[in-house]
């Protein structure tokens, strides 16, 4: 799957939102500025940023609000600069102790979603190699690891997948309360 794929997985959560979680979806963001975008691939690997590139260009993110927790483990999908600023917060105590890198965080992983305070987040994994692409979740107390989604569109196919079918992922279910999407 690719960039070509994004789209319509994209737009399968899109259109659920729309119509059983109307405040989560309002809570979108309009699209990014192509300035914002360079700047993001000045500091990271073009190659591995495709898909967040053009989900980028339909929402820059989500708002910072409990409507914009929506996404699976109920993070926020990030607008760029919150990538750019929570990405630099992770990298720091990369500098005090080099055998971090790749266990706790790595430089290369773009985060592109996160909890209320970054503690948590999802993060594309942007080295090079068989893992290029890859969705990765990343935990303050553990530091980060992969998941199986090989990238984002498997990410939000899968989320798709269980709004419509009301099933788990990752052994969270999600649920509609008030208008907003959450998971439990």
């Amino acid at each position: 799957m690719g960039t070509e794929e994004l789209k319509p997985a994209w737009h399968r959560l899109d259109e659920w939102l729309a119509v059983m979680a109307r405040g989560s979806r309002d809570s979108l963001r309009p699209p990014v500025g192509r300035e914002l975008v360079s700047t993001l691939h000045q500091q990271r690997d073009a190659d591995a940023l495709d898909e967040l590139t053009l989900l980028l260009s339909i929402h820059d993110g989500a708002e910072e609000s409990d409507a914009g927790m929506f996404l699976h483990g109920e993070q926020r999908l990030l607008p760029v600069a919150d990538i750019l600023r929570l990405g630099k917060r992770l990298c720091g105590p990369l500098h005090d102790d080099a055998e971090l890198v790749g266990q706790y965080w790595h430089p290369a992983w773009v985060p592109f979603a996160a909890n209320h305070d970054g503690a948590s987040c999802l993060f594309i994994d942007g080295c090079l190699g068989a893992a290029c692409g890859f969705v990765g979740e990343f935990f303050h107390e553990s530091g980060g690891e992969r998941t199986e989604w090989r990238s984002l569109t498997h990410f939000f196919s899968d989320m798709a997948e269980a709004l419509e079918s009301a099933s788990m992922i990752r052994g969270q279910l999600p649920y509609v309360q008030d208008d907003l999407l959450y998971w439990d």
